[in-house]
C-alpha cells in the first residue's frame, strides 16, 4: 500500500512539474515573441561606444540597424550594410540577453553576445566580439572590450504602432465646423470607429460615412489622411491633424482640395472642422 501510495504521489508531483516547465516555457516564448515584434524596424544610432571610447554625433547619423520579423539584423552605413547577422533573444534574464551571430565575413557563424533594453523609441545592446563572456552591464570602459549602442526607432510613415493607439470605438465631446458649434444633440450622438485602416463615423445607429486613413506619425502633429471610398470623395482625401492625449483624440481636418489645417481650430470661413473624442471603455 505504501509503495502504491508512494508511486502515486511520485506520479502527480511528475505530472504538476511537467506543466511547470511547460508554463514556464510558454511564457518565455511570450516573451521572446514581444520583444521580437518590438525590435522591428529601423533604429538611428544616436550613440556608439567601444572601450569607452566614443563615436562622433556625426558618424551616427551615418549608421542604422535594420531588424525584420525573422530576426535578421543589418547594420548599415549610409545604407549600406557592414555587418549582418541574426538575433536570438532570451528576455527572461536579468539583464536580457541577445545573441548576434553573424552571417557573413571571417567571423560568420560566431555569435556576439550581449545584453539589451528596450525603453520606449530607445533601444540600447552592450555586446562583445565573439569568443569573449557576456556583458554583466551597460557600460563600456576602456580595457573592458565592450561596444555600447543606443538608437532611436526611426518612424515610419505609418507607423503601425502608433496606428494601433488609434484603435477603438471614440465618443464624440464637442465639434466645430467653420467656427460653429456642433449642435449638442448631434454631438452626443456621434460615434467614431477606428480600426488599423477603417475610418467610420456613426450618428446613433446611422453610418454617416466610412472611409480608410493613412496615419503619418513623423510630422509634428500627426497628419491624417481620410480617403472616400464612395459616392463623389471616393478615392480623395480629406487632409488633417491629430493628437493622441491619453484617451482623448483631437482631430482637425479640412475636406479633400483644402490645404491641410496647421493648428488645432475651427475659425470662421476656414473651411475646418475641428472635433474632440473620448474612448469608450469595450
Amino acid at each position: 500500500m505504501m509503495t502504491r501510495t508512494l508511486l502515486a504521489c511520485l506520479a502527480v508531483s511528475s505530472v504538476v512539474g511537467l506543466g511547470l516547465v511547460r508554463a514556464a516555457d510558454d511564457a518565455k516564448e511570450a516573451a521572446i515573441k514581444k520583444d521580437r515584434t518590438a525590435l522591428q524596424g529601423t533604429w538611428q544610432a544616436i550613440s556608439y561606444a567601444l572601450d569607452g571610447q566614443k563615436a562622433s554625433a556625426e558618424d551616427m547619423k551615418k549608421i542604422k540597424l535594420v531588424i525584420d520579423a525573422e530576426g535578421k539584423s543589418s547594420a548599415q552605413r549610409d545604407g549600406k550594410t557592414f555587418i549582418a547577422s541574426t538575433i536570438k533573444l532570451d528576455p527572461t534574464k536579468t539583464p536580457k540577453a541577445i545573441d548576434m551571430t553573424y552571417t557573413e565575413g571571417e567571423i560568420q557563424g560566431k555569435p556576439a553576445l550581449g545584453i539589451y533594453k528596450i525603453e520606449g523609441d530607445l533601444l540600447t545592446i552592450c555586446r562583445v566580439a565573439p569568443g569573449m563572456d557576456r556583458p554583466a552591464e551597460f557600460s563600456s570602459k576602456p580595457g573592458s572590450g565592450y561596444t555600447l549602442m543606443t538608437y532611436k526607432r526611426e518612424k515610419t510613415e505609418v507607423d503601425r504602432e502608433d496606428a494601433n493607439k488609434l484603435q477603438g470605438t471614440w465618443a464624440c465631446v464637442s465639434g466645430e465646423n467653420a467656427g460653429k458649434p456642433i449642435p449638442e444633440g448631434t454631438v452626443k450622438k456621434l460615434r467614431l470607429v477606428l480600426t488599423q485602416d477603417k475610418y467610420a463615423t456613426h450618428r446613433g445607429d446611422e453610418l454617416l460615412f466610412e472611409s480608410t486613413y493613412k496615419l503619418d506619425a513623423t510630422k509634428s502633429p500627426w497628419q491624417i489622411d481620410i480617403i472616400g471610398t464612395e459616392g463623389e470623395n471616393k478615392g480623395k482625401a480629406a487632409q488633417g491633424i491629430c493628437r493622441l492625449e491619453g484617451d482623448t483624440l483631437t482631430l482637425c481636418y479640412t475636406m479633400p482640395s483644402k490645404d491641410r489645417p496647421k493648428q488645432f481650430e475651427s475659425k470662421a470661413g476656414s473651411e475646418a472642422t475641428l472635433t474632440v473624442w473620448k474612448r469608450t471603455k469595450p
